[in-house]
């Protein structure tokens, strides 16, 4: 009697046939794609610009036949390639990551540091002004009185050598962190202004983040309108 492992596997070693049943074609063996290696993935190119992103696109440096920008954050943008369903990916080539904002919030600085920070980091305005005149002129030590109700915090400032005056600063304030891409209008926010003793400063956000949405949009636009005559898609 012949063995029945023998007869399996002389089938195996036979070629594939494939039958037709009612117009329906069968194999008589199971069938798996050979799929061919995937190319490694390119060095990411890590940028810091809008710009950077545009001349990438507009010069097809890696000859893509079309690109996916995607706006990940306020301060972070990439670039992909086409997608490809062997491997169930796309290839990011690109990222251009905003970094220089480093602006503590929420936290106290000292009067000169505080002045310098706002001076370094902030796009100047009329309310930018109004709060540097009103934190530079606190007087330090035991001179120095503060009311606060929660909307609008006063304080006894120097304006002579013995004269005292007293100045008042709404609360909130609107000002313009340089907090994204140089190359868009960087948007406004609202923010409480307080003073702890030891003249002392913080800026503690008042806009619930919403400034972060403000700039994914700001960046789509700019975005489209310098990628117009590309072929990409730009989805935030």
């Amino acid at each position: 009697m012949i063995d029945k492992s023998f007869i399996e596997k002389i089938e195996d070693m036979s070629g594939i046939t494939v039958h037709n049943v009612d117009g329906v074609d069968y194999s008589n063996k199971p069938l798996h794609e050979i799929k061919k290696p995937a190319t490694p993935d390119p060095k990411l190119l890590n940028l810091h610009t809008l710009s950077g992103i545009i001349d990438y696109v507009k010069n097809k440096l890696d000859d893509e036949n079309k690109y996916t920008v995607q706006i990940d954050d306020y301060n972070l943008v990439s670039v992909y390639g086409v997608f490809e369903p062997q491997y169930g990916r796309r290839r990011e080539y690109v990222r251009a990551n905003f970094i220089d904002f480093n602006y503590k919030f929420n936290s106290f600085l000292p009067q000169d540091m505080f002045v310098i920070s706002l001076l370094s980091q902030f796009i100047e305005t009329k309310e930018l002004k109004n709060v540097i005149e009103y934190t530079g002129n606190v007087e330090d030590g035991a001179k120095v009185h503060t009311e606060d109700d929660g909307h609008s915090q006063s304080t006894a400032v120097k304006t002579g050598i013995v004269s005292l005056d007293k100045k008042i600063l709404p609360n909130p304030v609107n000002l313009k962190p340089r907090r994204t891409f140089p190359e868009i209008e960087q948007p406004e926010s609202q923010f409480v202004l307080r003073m702890q003793p030891g003249a002392q400063f913080a800026l503690f956000e008042a806009s619930g983040g919403f400034w972060r949405v403000e700039c994914i949009h700001a960046i789509k636009d700019y975005l489209k309108e310098q990628l117009k005559d590309s072929d990409c898609v730009i989805i935030a």
